[in-house]
């Protein structure tokens, strides 16, 4: 069930966050290797794309780093060093409901068994 009726708003806003610089500075903002046609019409790259997408919300999604490991309350985010991708500061500890619904999303697809999910590290 890779393409579901959550993944299109998903993929766009993906997109939009990773590339939300006119050049890509590192190796981890990838978006700038896809366009929104090739990933919503190419099967490969929707493939690829998602993979990424799941390796690196994998990253954010770690206690002290996309949410507090006690409440489990997602955090704002955090500064980044957008040469390393390291984070530079301490999270911000408010959370809005675009974060969550980012959250919620992936549990949407990991409850319809989305194979994507597993990819969560």
């Amino acid at each position: 069930m890779i393409l579901n009726s959550l993944t299109p708003v998903f993929l766009v806003f993906w997109i939009v966050i990773l590339s939300s610089t006119s050049e890509p500075e590192s190796w981890w903002r990838f978006a700038f290797d896809f366009s929104t046609d090739s990933i919503m019409h190419d099967f490969t790259k929707t493939s690829k794309f998602i993979g990424l997408v799941m390796d690196y919300e994998g990253k954010f999604n770690q206690p002290g780093v996309g949410y507090d490991g006690e409440s489990c309350h997602t955090y704002d985010g955090h500064g980044i060093n957008y040469t390393t991708g390291k984070l530079t500061a301490t999270p911000r500890p408010w959370s809005a409901p675009s974060k969550e619904s980012l959250h919620v999303s992936i549990l949407t697809l990991a409850v319809q068994g989305d194979y994507t999910t597993g990819e969560l590290k």
